[in-house]
């Protein structure tokens, strides 16, 4: 699928993904092309790609592609990962606790 306009702020876009080696956001893409558009422009012009199939963000596509570029590294992923599990079961267990005491308290069980 392609862009139904081809515009020259479309092009200017896509020349510019073509020539980034990194990521960029939408606050740095504002800023690069602020002589030449404004941010709606370049708000709409992503959407337009998007509606069109076409994807510029550098991460991976599925699970089995490496993204090029990695904002967190793979280790502190896992340890996020991990406390943040940690952190919830140590919850679902405290409310259980918490429905015990007031269900003994209250003669349910």
């Amino acid at each position: 699928m392609s862009i139904s306009r081809n515009t020259k702020t479309v092009k200017l876009l896509l020349k510019l993904f073509d020539k980034e080696n990194n990521a960029l956001s939408v606050v740095d893409l504002v800023s690069i092309l602020s002589q030449e558009m404004n941010k709606t422009t370049v708000y709409r012009i992503l959407q337009r790609l998007e509606e069109a199939g076409i994807d510029p963000v550098l991460f991976g596509l599925t699970d089995d592609d490496k993204p090029e570029f990695l904002p967190i590294p793979q280790e502190d992923v896992r340890r996020a990962l991990f406390f943040r599990t940690f952190w919830i079961v140590l919850h679902i267990v405290t409310c259980f606790a918490i429905i015990a005491g007031n269900g003994r308290t209250l003669g349910i069980w």
